[in-house]
């Protein structure tokens, strides 16, 4: 099992807490976009890394070998200015149910579709917070099973030390 670190779950969990309250803040729109409908052939990607052991692994994804490379375009591009925000996307864009998230360094969440990059919803966190990283989403809970930490890694030695000390006596 890969230790999470506590300031790693915070983050996570932090940065899922503000694409949920994001979704809380957009109004509902009849006209607004929609995620895609059809299913991504490599899958969902709902966190950094893809999952808590940040595996980097999509198992589901066609390989592109070096031939392929002049052939392949982009299939669309996201300016954060020209959808009505403003920032630099610095994380990696989370993809789950026919959506991708997105978090600026301006205070702003973007969900966008899929398959067109149109804009699905676009948020700006409460009290000038910024996304520095990737947004998270899902139910997932995490729970560090220790502390892994240079402090945390003293306390245990002691403890341990001190459970021999007993022993010997």
């Amino acid at each position: 099992m890969v230790a999470v670190t506590r300031a790693r779950l915070r983050l996570l969990l932090g940065a899922a807490l503000l694409v949920a309250a994001a979704l809380l803040l957009v109004p509902g729109s009849a006209s607004a976009a929609s995620c895609a409908t059809a299913a991504s052939p490599g899958g969902d990607w709902p966190v950094y890394g893809r999952d808590l052991a940040n595996t980097r692994v999509q198992p589901r994804e066609k390989l592109i070998s070096p031939a392929d490379a002049p052939f392949l375009t982009p299939s669309w591009v996201f300016s954060t200015q020209k959808a009505g925000g403003e920032g630099d996307i610095t994380g990696t864009p989370i993809v789950s149910g026919g959506c991708v998230y997105v978090g600026t360094s301006r205070s702003w969440v973007f969900a966008l579709n899929a398959d067109t990059g149109d804009v699905v919803w676009k948020a700006k966190l409460p009290y000038g917070g910024t996304v520095y990283g990737s947004v998270a989403l899902g139910k997932a809970r995490a729970k560090p099973r220790r502390c892994a930490t240079r402090r945390g890694a003293r306390r245990r030695a002691k403890k341990s030390a001190r459970r021999r000390g007993a022993r010997r006596r």
